[in-house]
């Protein structure tokens, strides 16, 4: 039921997350090159998120982190999306900000 769900909506199903089992919870996941979330680390992956979730996606506060420049994007996540967070760079300095899922 919840995978032909996420087929129908363009989500990535190839990942073995059960997301009855950790909706709201503290996860790890991971983010591979067709924008899917998995949390198993693939070669294609290019960044990870640390933080609460939701139906396999982040959604809550959370941490992601781009592998290829440094980037960090801190705070809080509604549907994969960044909704108040705050963009740094490799060096700590805020670079970005988003305020209720627009960037400032």
């Amino acid at each position: 039921m919840f995978k032909d769900w996420f087929e129908i909506n363009g989500y990535d199903t190839t990942s073995n997350i059960d997301i009855r089992e950790v909706n709201n919870k503290h996860a790890i996941l991971f983010r591979n090159m067709k924008g899917g979330w998995t949390q198993n680390k693939e070669d294609n992956s290019d960044r990870k998120f640390e933080g609460k979730i939701r139906d396999g996606i982040p959604h809550g506060k959370g941490e992601t982190t781009i592998f290829k420049n440094g980037l960090k994007m801190v705070g809080e996540f509604k549907t994969g999306r960044p909704w108040n967070t705050k963009l740094f760079n490799s060096r700590g300095k805020i670079i970005g900000t988003w305020v209720n899922g627009l960037k400032k």
